[in-house]
């Protein structure tokens, strides 16, 4: 049978006593920072999900306004929905779970999920809001607390109308959310505080009042299924305080909690336990009770029970916030201790099916260690892990390669290994008797036995390798880059780095180059840890060496060449003498100029533009001096070149013969005895020149064609 939970409100705080002790904190609860504001409900299901209301906006730093929905470990349950649409818009003060695990609320709110609830909701088993639940109107005032057995539900709060009808500051509902027409109430309004409706309907409610229905009634009265007193819960004189919290136990007898030190004139120090008939229960026997308010009250499955509150001690002893009782109403004691014990009031106190205690309320704190306003105890004494063996083993060398750690010991009743960093206890880093994980640099790690009760810690350094070689280039040298007038930046070169694998290589170098020459342009490869290794590559720019060569062999014009020679170069000359004009039809590599001048030769190549410096040029002819008076001609006999004069007689003297472009061709000596020349020339047009012995020249001023 799942217990039924009653909260109130306050904070707590944990130090670790005798590792195992019922008591101590349970640290395989894994809520992290827990609530960011106070936890007033919890409510634990059959398969042990823990439900959480109250005033916090965030769990363990996520969104979570109002409500959450733990599982049993105490992570985050991640389908659980009560914050979709904003959630609650205000305090959540009271909550009850139904069998179905729909979830009632109620509070200080107008809106759920982005949807009108004045102060009263119903949550489906997902968290999502319940549209079948419909309140109307809904309380005119806070609700501070809910009831619910087999479908019928109490509120209580500050309210005094539901839905538009007037009602005490208590009320009993339908399963649907409309008031109870068989339920009656009476025409005084007492000051209520907490409800309990009984599986057979009837409802117990409790409070500051002295009056009900104009009959005295000391603070707790049970009413019937229809609303009106029921006389046979004998309260009399009753309490002499506010009575703050109810629980049944199975066997009928109701546990109350509040202010009051007697109930009819008997000793009850701000605890009880009433037999069904309303008397005192002699067997329960807290002695000198709380020093303060009791505000929380939860019972396990032997019958124990817990007890959270505003008190410091408790039957005299120091019980700071929270005591266990036994069955009989006696401290248990030492098999529960809670030490320095919480740091303020827990509201809500509740077990889940192992007996383990889930306390929430506005603490903080649980034996000197943070509890962010939530946490578990152990119940009962176990023998735990000792300190277990702590190994590393890292896959490889690099700084990045995952690291292995390994705890080995004996569990005994823990429940497994939990592995920490910052401290021991401090930030969860996975559980198990191994954990791969990829450190940035030297990191402490802990681990302990954990579950049932938590053993001693042993601590690791684990330091990452380092990495210190260099990264190695894929090519041992790279290739010459050339171009022509400029060349641009290759591709980045690659290096292959033991750790890092495969990096781009990186340089200053420009993207262009334009100086004619030979550049070193040196590329570096650095891995992360800073180690860097270099590789230069040559890049070779070539110009277009482009200057006027002169060719005074030819005759009777000199000629004119770039040398520059290139089939895929085009060539333009100018004058240097008339501002670089161009000469047209001058677009060759060889040119001979016509008359005496200035001049210069550009070329263009792929993109690329030279312009020769300029040359000074003086036409001059062949000159030799001619002999007219002896004119020689060549004629052509049997295939063989033959001098001839129109003298008759050639006289002994040396030939010279020019190509059209004169240049010299053949050189030889004749006579009338030997007038035939030892050279054949092709076809084509010649010019020649004779000298005899003594020194005269004939020189025509005319072409020949020579042709066979």
């Amino acid at each position: 049978m799942s217990m039924r939970i009653f909260l109130l409100g306050c904070a707590l705080g944990a130090t670790l006593s005798a590792a195992g002790q019922a008591g101590n904190r349970d640290l395989s609860f894994l809520v992290g920072a827990g609530a960011s504001h106070a936890v007033r409900n919890l409510h634990v299901d059959a398969s042990d999900r823990i439900y959480v209301t109250g005033e916090f906006t965030t769990f363990n730093g996520m969104p979570a306004l109002r409500t959450v929905r733990l599982l049993p470990t105490g992570s985050t349950d991640p389908t659980w929905l009560g914050s979709q649409n904003t959630g609650v818009d205000g305090p959540v003060r009271g909550s009850a779970l139904q069998s179905n695990k729909r979830l009632l609320i109620g509070g200080l709110f107008s809106n759920v999920q982005g949807v009108a609830r004045n102060n009263l909701a119903r949550l489906d088993s997902n968290g999502a809001l319940d549209p079948t639940f419909q309140v109307g109107m809904g309380a005119s005032n806070e609700i501070t607390g809910i009831s619910e057995a087999n479908g019928r539900i109490a509120i209580t709060g500050y309210f005094s109308h539901y839905n538009g009808t007037p009602v005490p500051t208590y009320a009993v509902l339908t399963s649907s959310g409309a008031l109870d027409p068989s339920f009656s109430y009476p025409s005084s309004v007492p000051l209520t505080r907490c409800v309990l409706v009984r599986p057979n309907h009837q409802v117990y409610v409790g409070g500051s009042f002295n009056l009900f229905g104009g009959a005295a009634a000391g603070r707790l009265v049970r009413l019937l299924a229809n609303g009106s007193r029921d006389t046979s819960f004998h309260t009399s004189v009753g309490f002499n305080g506010p009575v703050e919290v109810l629980l049944e136990q199975p066997d009928g007898k109701l546990l109350v909690g509040g202010s009051f030190t007697t109930y009819n004139g008997q000793p009850a120090v701000r605890i009880a336990r009433l037999l069904a008939n309303g008397n005192l229960d002699p067997t329960f026997t807290p002695g000198a009770g709380a020093n303060s308010t009791v505000r929380a009250l939860a019972l396990d499955g032997q019958g124990r029970i817990v007890v959270g509150g505003q008190f410091t001690t408790f039957d005299g002893a120091s019980q700071p916030f929270l005591v266990r009782l036994l069955p009989n109403g006696v401290r248990d004691h030492p098999t529960f201790v809670v030490g320095s014990g919480l740091n303020g009031n827990p509201h809500a106190a509740a077990h889940q099916s192992n007996g383990k205690i889930v306390l929430g309320g506005v603490f903080t704190q649980y034996q000197g260690l943070n509890a962010g306003r939530i946490l578990r105890l152990l119940t009962d004494p176990c023998m735990p892990a000792n300190a277990p063996v702590l190994q590393s083993a890292f896959t490889g060398s690099c700084p990045g390669d995952t690291v292995l750690l390994t705890a080995t010991g004996t569990l005994n009743q823990s429940a497994q290994w939990t592995w920490y960093t910052g401290s021991c206890g401090g930030t969860v880093v996975g559980q198990g008797a191994q954990l791969k994980t990829v450190l940035a640099g030297p990191t402490t790690f802990w681990a302990r036995g954990t579950g049932g009760c938590a053993g001693p810690c042993a601590s690791l350094v684990v330091v990452p390798p380092a990495d210190t070689l260099a990264p190695v280039p894929n090519l041992a040298n790279l290739p010459t880059v050339t171009g022509l007038c400029e060349v641009s930046l290759a591709a980045p070169p690659y290096a292959t780095d033991a750790c890092a694998g495969l990096l781009v290589g990186t340089t200053n170098g420009p993207g262009t180059i334009t100086a004619p020459g030979s550049h070193n342009v040196v590329w570096t490869y650095t891995d992360p840890s800073g180690n860097a290794s270099q590789q230069t590559q040559q890049y070779v720019v070539f110009g277009l060496a482009n200057a006027v060569l002169v060719d005074s062999t030819t005759v009777p014009e000199v000629t004119l060449s770039s040398s520059h020679n290139s089939l895929q170069a085009s060539y333009q000359w100018l004058r240097c003498d008339s501002a670089y004009a161009p000469i047209p039809d001058a677009v060759t590599r060889f040119w001979m100029p016509a008359k005496t001048g200035v001049y210069a030769v550009r070329v263009e190549e792929s993109g690329c533009v030279d312009t020769s410096d300029c040359v000074a040029f003086v036409q001059q002819g062949i000159g030799f001096p001619e002999y007219r008076t002896a004119p020689i001609y060549l004629v052509s006999v049997n295939g063989k070149l033959v001098v001839r004069t129109e003298m008759g007689v050639l006289l002994a003297g040396t030939l010279t013969l020019f190509d059209a472009w004169g240049r010299r061709v053949f050189t030889g000596e004749v006579s009338s005895d030997r007038p035939e020349l030892d050279f054949q020339p092709p076809f084509g047009m010649y010019l020649f020149q004779w000298s005899s012995p003594s020194g005269s020249v004939y020189a025509p001023q005319r072409m020949v064609h020579v042709r066979h």
